[in-house]
């Protein structure tokens, strides 16, 4: 498929998740780690529960390349979207990095879908 076909077929997140196959836990920043402990105390345990199973995942297997832990593998979104990291919420759907990661996670999307 041509990069301008998969430009055209990407106007949406719905349904992909691509983006949250390799993250492991969320890539919060020190900033909105405290954000997140002093203003949303539930988002921060479900953070912290994630983080010591990657830990743990980490020490047993040795790869921590696994989706991230608030990504809802039914409803193939983020479970606590509205207060994901800032660095998700600058990625761009459709654009280059966007089309990168579904190309390269493409078959992994395909098989669990």
């Amino acid at each position: 498929m041509s990069q301008a076909a998969d430009t055209a077929a990407v106007g949406t997140c719905e349904g992909c998740g691509a983006c949250c196959l390799h993250m492991a836990a969320p890539p919060y920043v020190d900033e909105e780690l405290a954000l997140l402990r002093t203003n949303l105390p539930a988002v921060y345990r479900d953070l912290m529960a994630v983080q010591a199973t990657r830990d743990l995942q980490w020490r047993v297997v040795g790869v921590d390349e696994v989706p991230c832990g608030f990504f809802d593998w039914v409803t193939r979104k983020c479970r606590h979207h509205e207060h994901k990291p800032d660095v998700c919420q600058r990625f761009e759907v459709g654009g280059t990095c966007c089309l990168q990661t579904r190309r390269d996670v493409g078959d992994l999307v395909s098989q669990v879908c």
